[in-house]
């Protein structure tokens, strides 16, 4: 479990740049992010979904 968020985390932050910019890539990966909420357990995928949500959103007014 811990690994699937960790590899979702490398993933998007290696597209960073382009990833906030790009709309088509921002619901891909918000896509394939819910895919894996949903492999979880309810409570754990709701934790990790706020965590990544505020994650995205620093990074957006941050201007990156």
């Amino acid at each position: 479990m811990r690994f699937i968020y960790m590899y979702y985390l490398i993933f998007s932050s290696s597209l960073s740049s382009t990833f906030l910019s790009n709309t088509y890539a921002n619901l891909t990966i918000l896509t394939d992010f819910i895919f894996y909420v949903i492999l979880l357990s309810k409570e754990t995928g709701y934790l990790l979904f706020r965590e990544e949500m505020y994650y995205v959103d620093k990074k957006a007014k941050a201007g990156h």
